[in-house]
């Protein structure tokens, strides 16, 4: 029998049976006649406080049986106890545990659903958390919020710095991020670099004040440290009401949309709060600003893990960066009639999808575009993208420029999904 058995006098607490399984395990030869407390735990003088004797004994005559969980003291392993009141031998009534080592079991519940890394929900358990929320949500009518954020400049200095140093940016974000949630938030590593924190105890505007301590306590860390670089994040917040009824599926991608939103954005913002510049500036200081766009596009891509890609829609050709070029091998970084150059590269399931968003901006029915496709990269294997981008018209309504992020999800991005 794997299971661990013990019977103990409810009154002198001394073991009177013991299984050899138990005994084994904790290595007794003959625990009989000794008390219990003092034979499986460390440095105690009394019965233990969480022993469950007391409360059998306040109903001796029913069949009750308590349930509880136990890190022992001397092995350091986890147990599920059993206890209950027994007739003994004598007629007496005597306590009966029955112990199960669950320290296995429960690692590898651990391991399936927290990150290694970072010791947040994986994908695949926060979701399966996120989906009964909601569930919950719509059952009693309260709502709550979805923060989805990105870390910033993480390949950048993987690059520079070891992707160990990558590894410890990670952490310090979501080890200082934790510091502010309640019991009932939910903590989730959606992929690489995008986390999901769902506030169930929050207002809007808390849950805005929550995010910008921890970019600032980030920030002052990192000067204090002298890193080289500063650890923040981009994120998008989506707030739920008791009324609204979506689905996961939309709540993500609502929410991603609110991310790439302070996405794009996050450059600009970043040099005028450096800068200290106000909303409103000087019309002569606009006049006088200029910059090549080559540089900054070269800035754009070093500073994203995603792929930047622009077209000059007026001579249609597509400038690709060159990881993209490598991953993809694609005949060059400047290429013309990209669109089919690179739709042949796209699933013949996803074709369908990727031509009618496309042919929504050539037609001018849209101006925004987003759409999920597998791309075959040089080693053959289909990677499931998210594309998105936008047209740029000029004063007299022509389109000038189209561009946009995009982002890796993986192999088996769609077999994640619920």
């Amino acid at each position: 029998m794997n299971n661990l058995i013990y019977v103990t006098d409810i009154h002198t607490n001394k073991i009177l049976f013991m299984n050899q399984t138990m005994k084994d395990r904790f290595a007794l030869k003959a625990p009989e006649g000794k008390i219990c407390w003092q034979v499986f735990q460390q440095n105690m003088s009394q019965r233990c406080n969480f022993c469950p004797v007391s409360k059998l004994l306040r109903d001796p005559s029913s069949n009750k049986t308590i349930h509880w969980e136990e890190v022992n003291s001397k092995t350091g392993r986890i147990y599920e106890n059993h206890d209950s009141l027994i007739n003994w031998f004598d007629g007496s009534i005597v306590h009966l545990q029955q112990s199960i080592d669950i320290t296995d079991s429960k690692k590898a519940f651990h391991d399936a659903c927290f990150d290694e890394l970072t010791n947040t929900l994986t994908r695949r358990a926060g979701k399966e958390l996120l989906e009964k929320l909601i569930k919950a949500a719509h059952q009693n009518c309260h709502g709550f919020i979805t923060c989805m954020f990105d870390i910033n400049s993480l390949k950048q200095v993987n690059d520079n710095y070891g992707h160990s140093e990558g590894d410890k940016l990670i952490i310090t974000i979501c080890q200082t991020l934790k510091k502010y949630l309640g019991s009932g938030d939910i903590f989730f590593r959606l992929s690489g670099d995008e986390f999901i924190v769902v506030f169930t105890e929050h207002s809007l505007q808390n849950v805005k004040e929550i995010l910008q301590k921890v970019l600032i306590e980030l920030k002052n860390s990192a000067q204090k440290n002298a890193l080289p670089y500063e650890p923040s994040f981009t994120y998008g917040i989506l707030e739920l009401q008791s009324t609204s009824n979506y689905s996961l599926t939309d709540i993500l991608n609502r929410v991603d949309e609110k991310m790439y939103e302070q996405k794009r954005s996050y450059h600009i913002l970043k040099r005028q709060q450096d800068a200290g510049l106000q909303k409103q500036s000087d019309p002569s200081e606009k006049n006088s600003f200029s910059y090549q766009a080559e540089y900054l596009y070269d800035a754009l891509v070093n500073s994203t893990d995603d792929y930047l890609y622009v077209c000059d829609v007026q001579s249609d050709v597509f400038h690709y960066p060159k990881t993209m070029v490598e991953e993809f091998a694609l005949p060059g970084e400047y290429i013309k009639n990209a669109a089919a150059i690179w739709g042949a590269k796209v699933h013949p399931d996803d074709q369908s999808a990727f031509l009618a968003s496309n042919q929504e901006i050539l037609d001018g029915r849209a101006n925004i575009h987003y759409v999920e496709y597998r791309a075959q990269n040089k080693e053959g294997k289909w990677i499931w993208v998210r594309c998105r981008g936008q047209m740029q018209y000029n004063e007299q309504g022509e389109a000038i420029l189209f561009a946009g992020f995009i982002k890796k999800l993986g192999e088996n991005y769609k077999q994640q999904l619920p």
